[in-house]
């Protein structure tokens, strides 16, 4: 063979040659890009599942955020001021008085409402919005706290001792002011200020848990 085409030949065999390692490497840079995406995106979706979890990581508390809400709601006061009159009978025991007598009172009354938060009365549903509280209305915690602000007694005569007049006279109140409390438990702004403290509760509960990276919506309903 001749001299000319011997290197024809081997100029075609190594040109192929290289065209083929060429080929392999640039594929294998393609894998290599490849491969770098895929574990990007991998990641990413680690990330995002991540996030989502944390998201509804709160539903995991939600039996818990019962009993917290038990322990730490602090219930509502108020305090509303009112005038009584009230008619002393001239023949009330431990008097001596010729006449009847009026005595005008100012009282000044701290209420106290509270839920029932016992766990078993009350219920806190995972929904797609958010959490749901289904519970009882406010009642008022225990007997008002009656203070007297000032008097005025109208009479004919002074009194022979108005420590006991107005120890009389408080005594009817307080008994009206439990009725007070009563109908106040019932005003849209002693329910909605109830529900407010208590979102605010379980909103401050659920924050300090682990995991979770979005508070809920919270709605609360009246039974």
């Amino acid at each position: 063979m001749e001299p000319l085409s011997i290197f024809l030949i081997s100029a075609c065999i190594l040109t192929m040659a290289i065209g083929y390692v060429t080929l392999k490497v640039r594929h294998y840079g393609e894998n290599k890009d490849a491969i770098d995406k895929l574990s990007q995106a991998q990641a990413e979706i680690v990330q995002v599942k991540h996030k989502l979890d944390g998201c509804t990581k709160y539903e995991y508390y939600l039996e818990a955020g019962k009993q917290a809400m038990s322990e730490h709601f602090k219930p509502v006061k108020v305090v509303r001021e009112y005038t009584h009159l009230e008619r002393i009978p001239k023949d009330m025991e431990g008097l001596k008085l010729r006449f009847d007598v009026n005595l005008v009172a100012k009282y000044s009354v701290d209420f106290t409402f509270g839920l029932d938060l016992i766990p078993s009365t009350f219920e806190v549903i995972a929904a797609t919005n958010g959490v749901g509280i289904k519970i009882n209305r406010p009642t008022l915690l225990g007997s008002p706290f009656v203070k007297l602000q000032s008097h005025e007694v109208v009479s004919r005569e002074d009194l022979p001792d108005e420590k006991i007049v107005l120890a009389y006279v408080k005594q009817k109140f307080t008994a009206k002011a439990q009725n007070f409390g009563n109908a106040i438990a019932t005003e849209e702004a002693i329910r909605a200020l109830c529900m407010m403290k208590l979102m605010e509760c379980f909103r401050d509960f659920l924050d300090k848990q682990t995991g979770v990276r979005l508070l809920p919506a919270i709605f609360v309903e009246y039974k």
